[in-house]
């Protein structure tokens, strides 16, 4: 059973994060802090204790819930469009999904650490092309029929037939026995395999660690086979089932008031322990009320697990709330490059020296951000410690002359909120010579125009991961103006093909050399978001909470 151990700078003190390897079934003890009785502290009994005493996690020394009649109330900012995992692209719809249904794994922290959730423990297999998941033998569908390996493999090829229409119909592509859109290539090619009632086996097109896989295909979800394998698959989205669905989560459908609340009852039978409230409601809140509906103690919970701004922190603790900073700094900025209009790398690598990160992380954070020197998420074992950037005027002119910069004055998009970045950047280029024009416009035109190669620079946002190749799509670039380097793809393939975990990291940390050489991107700053500590609701992993991986079954509401 293997595992390994990260660091993850956290006020300024060095705290262990764990993640569970391969067969791993539950986090290790830390090393560095130790409790009253003299056992290692885990890494949320610690950002408990740096939080004002208030738990956030769930350590081992915390027995069941107590059994509760209280109602949770849960606020969202939007209303959900789907019920089905697959059939939707919003966080809104995934917020109530995540009670109903389970995961192979909890994903929190960015993807720092990954604990069993449907499944006790896996391991690759096949050279690592395959991934074996040793099942929980106890969970059950609400109706009471145990689930399976076989509930997990239905879906598989329920998912991937090719009459099947859904928003999220290609999300087996990556499996051996599937086209590039995710579809089978007949029936039952898809690789997926129940060696018996609680071994499931994934096999890939690729080597894929099992971490990377639960953590960026955490809405992989099962579907009870005993109610829908008489559906016609061309008819699933339409399906009654989707009116009353069952699934093995912490929490039990009840009722639906179409775009404005779900009625969930606690699962009394969840095989990870019961649930430390009666009833959730889940209710559709203007997202300028939900911070005031929170604090006024209308709404114990609101989604991204009660994530601040600067401004909000502090009426929150002038209200007596406890704010306490994520574990993970999951929030990445980046000044993303047209590299069909900047094809000349010496002339990106100017454009990095010259930015002054420091003043736009201020400008944007309010001095909550670090400046980022690579898009690797801090605190990762992958985040290459080597590459430094502090900027530098001189040497930026010096790059800019020998990119051969012809005075050419370039598009910069942004949105209202990133318009000041924008003008920090403009101020600092115009000291190396570099002219831009900034043009200002709503979000969605901003993406889309940059997109389409009509504007050469824009302010990006990301969630980052703890997958050290997150990011490798922002390098390639999904629109018409990212670069068209092949080495890229060659550096991920060898890094994906390599098992020995030195060895790989070896391999990531020189493919990050070469993102920084290349420069498709300018990172700016890495922000770990803040979360309001509720006084009504106790035992919430906040950390998980903002990949959408509640740890609902552990609430408790008095």
């Amino acid at each position: 059973m293997k595992k390994t151990k990260q660091i993850l700078s956290f006020a300024g003190v060095p705290v262990l994060i764990l993640m569970v390897l391969a067969g791993c079934g539950k986090e290790e003890p830390r090393q560095s802090a130790q409790g009253s009785n003299g056992t290692a502290l885990t890494a949320q009994e610690e950002f408990a204790a740096r939080s004002g005493g208030v738990h956030i996690g769930t350590p081992e020394n915390v027995g069941p819930r107590p059994y509760s009649e209280s109602t949770v109330y849960y606020g969202s900012g939007a209303a959900w469009d789907s019920f089905n995992p697959y059939d939707t692209g919003t966080m809104y719809s995934l917020w109530i999904i995540d009670k109903i249904f389970d995961h192979l794994a909890v994903t929190s922290a960015g993807g720092l650490i990954v604990k069993p959730r449907a499944a006790d423990s896996w391991e690759s297999a096949d050279g690592g092309k395959a991934i074996i998941f040793h099942l929980n033998p106890n969970s059950k569908w609400h109706d009471g029929v145990p689930v399976t390996a076989h509930d997990w493999v239905f879906t598989v090829n329920l998912i991937s037939n090719p009459e099947t229409v859904l928003s999220s119909g290609n999300f087996f592509r990556f499996l051996e026995g599937t086209d590039q859109q995710g579809k089978a290539l007949f029936p039952g090619s898809p690789k997926a395999e129940a060696l018996d009632d609680h071994t499931l086996k994934l096999t890939f097109k690729n080597i894929t660690i099992p971490e990377d896989f639960l953590v960026t295909q955490r809405n992989f979800i099962a579907f009870p086979e005993h109610l829908l394998k008489d559906v016609n698959p061309a008819e699933l989205r339409s399906a009654e089932f989707w009116k009353n669905p069952v699934g093995s989560g912490p929490c039990i459908f009840e009722s639906e008031l179409v775009g404005s609340q779900v009625v969930m009852k606690a699962n009394r039978e969840y095989h990870l322990g019961q649930p430390g409230f009666g009833t959730l409601i889940y209710n559709v809140v203007a997202n300028s009320n939900l911070f005031s509906s929170f604090l006024a103690g209308d709404i114990d919970i609101f989604g991204f697990g009660n994530m601040v701004n600067t401004e909000e922190r502090q009426i929150a603790e002038q209200a007596g709330f406890t704010v306490a900073d994520a574990l993970a700094k999951t929030s990445f900025s980046e000044i993303k490059l047209n590299a069909q209009t900047i094809t000349s790398p010496e002339i990106r690598q100017a454009l990095h020296y010259a930015v002054d990160k420091e003043a736009i992380s201020q400008s944007r954070t309010f001095g909550a951000g670090i400046p980022a020197a690579v898009a690797t998420m801090p605190g990762s074992e992958y985040f290459n410690t080597s590459i430094k950037v502090e900027r530098d005027v001189e040497k930026a002119r010096e790059l800019l002359k020998k990119g051969a910069y012809d005075g050419r004055v370039y598009t910069f998009v942004a949105d209202q909120g990133r318009a000041d970045a924008a003008a920090i950047c403009q101020q600092n280029w115009a000291e190396i010579g570099f002219k831009i024009d900034i043009v200002v416009t709503d979000a969605a035109s901003m993406l889309a125009g940059f997109r389409d190669g009509k504007y050469d620079i824009a302010i990006i946002g990301h969630s980052a991961t703890a997958d050290p190749l997150w990011y490798l799509s922002l390098v390639k670039g999904s629109d018409a103006n990212g670069p068209r380097d092949p080495a890229y793809d060659i550096l991920a393939e060898e890094i994906q093909k390599e098992l020995d975990p030195e060895k790989r990291k070896k391999l990531i940390w020189e493919f990050q050399d070469y993102v920084f050489a290349q420069t498709p991107w300018i990172p700016l700053y890495h922000q770990g978001p803040k979360n309001v500590i509720s006084k009504t609701l106790a035992y919430v992993d906040y950390n998980a909470g903002q990949m959408i991986s509640d740890n609902a079954w552990e609430w408790y509401k008095p």
